[in-house]
């Protein structure tokens, strides 16, 4: 009770909730934590391996349940495998077109960690991005370039998250999407 206490004073301090990044099709979180039975059966069918425990950063309602994580590979475009094998209904079973307009998240871009933002040559999100959805963008009148979201063509894949070279917080990042 004290741990959740402090985990929920901690969120408020900040003014913000720590809302996961979901697989697609799922449902939204209060529904998600309660319908999800932790079988696992999504994560091990991911090809990306993108899909993985959740061992307390969303609180005590979504322990184990699944989260994605980008830090290596993205949801990919050709792929709905986990919308084919949940049990319980918590991640719906979408076609494969349904799943690529599913919207996961939103990239976001961190100007201030952005290597082309700085002046460096860097494009990696801009040329992985499946979706076309990150072009980029000249700033300063011409004298300089950054990545801009174009949030109409984003699902939130991670692509762009998983090639970005800045470590160990990486200059682009998809968040959820607050309800």
């Amino acid at each position: 009770c004290v741990g959740a206490a402090a985990g929920f004073a901690v969120k408020s301090v900040r003014g913000q909730t720590l809302r996961p990044l979901r697989p697609p099709g799922s449902l939204d979180e209060q529904q998600f934590t309660g319908v999800c039975v932790r079988c696992g059966n999504c994560a091990q069918v991911c090809p990306s391996k993108i899909i993985q425990p959740d061992f307390g950063a969303s609180g005590v309602a979504g322990f184990l349940t699944p989260r994605l994580h980008f830090d290596e590979d993205y949801c990919r475009e050709d792929c709905h495998r986990c919308n084919q094998v949940c049990p319980s209904g918590a991640i719906a079973r979408l076609s494969l077109a349904a799943k690529r307009r599913h919207v996961i998240g939103r990239a976001v871009v961190d100007l201030d960690l952005c290597l082309l933002a700085q002046g460096r040559e860097c494009t990696a999100c801009i040329r992985k991005c499946p979706y076309e959805a990150i072009v980029m963008h000249s700033a300063d009148g011409g004298f300089s370039n950054e990545p801009r979201v174009i949030v109409d063509r984003c699902n939130g894949c991670g692509a762009c998250e998983a090639v970005c070279p800045v470590q160990p917080v990486r200059a682009i990042r998809v968040r959820a999407l607050m309800a």
